[in-house]
């Protein structure tokens, strides 16, 4: 499954495709900022993302933008993932139904990667 956005690769994560090939030089370096940041400095990140995931999916009226979520986020994971990477780890999350989804994410394996893309392949 072909992926260009954010949401479009949560919803792929949300149902388990074997094989995901993102596209696009920006989404494929935020994912990389996901998947590459160390163990520890993930489990730190999921305390953060958890609260802004949970905020956005719980509100009735989906917060004013990206500012916002990643000011719910932290500072330790803006800080350790960087703005976009964070405020697309955001997306993909809330996309694929909840930080769930990038736990998965960075269970995927890459089989290719190129600066334009990056071939995922569930283990």
């Amino acid at each position: 499954m072909f992926v260009f956005t954010e949401k479009e690769l949560g919803e792929a994560i949300k149902l388990e495709v074997d094989v995901i090939v993102v596209r696009g030089e920006n989404l494929v370096k935020k994912v990389l900022r996901i998947k590459n940041a160390a163990r520890v400095a993930w489990g730190l990140c999921l305390g953060g993302l958890g609260v802004a995931v949970g905020t956005i999916l719980a509100a009735p009226i989906v917060p004013v933008g990206p500012v916002i979520w990643t000011t719910l986020a932290g500072p330790v994971v803006v800080t350790t993932l960087g703005l976009e990477a964070t405020k697309a780890a955001i997306l993909i999350a809330v996309a694929g139904g909840g930080v769930a989804a990038l736990n998965k994410l960075r269970k995927y394996q890459i089989t290719e990667q190129t600066p334009e893309r990056l071939v995922l392949k569930r283990k």
